[in-house]
């Protein structure tokens, strides 16, 4: 160091004039919990004195013994990529997040175009399941992924279980647990019989992004209100089958 200059985050750039890399940030909406962005930050921005259009290759060997646990990774890659760009329009050569859904309607199971996957009900045909459900069911497989169909969050298994479909990731945050135990509140299950299925785009939708940080707050919602919407669903059905109003039930 001796006489040399040091350049903190705080003196990178200004709220009126911020330095490429924290513009890039920002418009690729990288930040999440912060914890880890100061070494991001002056590692990224540091990059362009060395490499004026650096490749994917360099971007991640500069950024190599970093680690994000929100699982911002690809979206750090982009601004990256963005800042580096004299134009800064340049997208980075890596898959780009489809548009998340982050509501869920509220009922969108309502008969009769529902097409929430409730296996042994499915089996029995007496949910509202769609042709393409049934299809899927009879082969053993999930229906296709529908972002306004519960089948595509909820699953009540023929053995009493409930399989709960979450389109993010648990990286130390514990959202296994928590995720868990709102769609046992809401369906008025145990705890122990919801399986939480997450980090697989071929079983769950397109929720945002990884979102460690923010799992509960940005894809929490959706499986709270799914888990409701399930459950008024199994209540009406309970309802029609022993003649009763639905209201007049009660869950144990």
């Amino acid at each position: 160091m001796g006489n040399g200059k040091v350049v903190t985050l705080a003196g990178l750039g200004t709220p009126e004039k911020p330095h490429p890399i924290q513009t890039a940030y920002v418009e690729e909406q990288v930040p999440q919990c912060g914890y880890c962005i100061n070494g991001w930050i002056m590692t990224a921005a540091a990059l362009p004195q060395h490499k004026k259009k650096p490749t994917d290759a360099e971007i991640k060997d500069a950024l190599t013994g970093l680690k994000c646990r929100c699982g911002t990774h690809m979206g750090i890659m982009r601004a990256v990529k963005r800042a580096a760009d004299d134009d800064g329009l340049r997208e980075a050569t890596m898959t780009k997040m489809e548009k998340p859904t982050h509501v869920l309607p509220p009922r969108a199971c309502s008969r009769p175009a529902a097409r929430w996957w409730c296996r042994s009900a499915c089996r029995s045909g007496s949910t509202p399941c769609s042709a393409s459900a049934k299809r899927s069911r009879r082969r053993g497989g999930k229906p296709p992924l529908t972002p306004d169909q519960l089948s595509s969050y909820i699953a009540v298994n023929a053995d009493g279980t409930v399989s709960a479909f979450f389109g993010k990731m648990d990286m130390g945050q514990g959202l296994f647990t928590a995720i868990g135990q709102m769609v046992a509140e809401e369906l008025d299950v145990p705890f122990k019989a919801v399986k939480v299925i997450m980090g697989d785009t071929a079983t769950s939708v397109n929720q945002g992004g990884a979102s460690g940080s923010t799992g509960i707050q940005l894809g929490g919602k959706q499986m709270r209100m799914a888990a409701a919407e399930a459950r008024r669903v199994l209540v009406d059905m309970a309802a029609a089958k022993l003649g009763l109003p639905a209201d007049q039930l009660t869950v144990t």
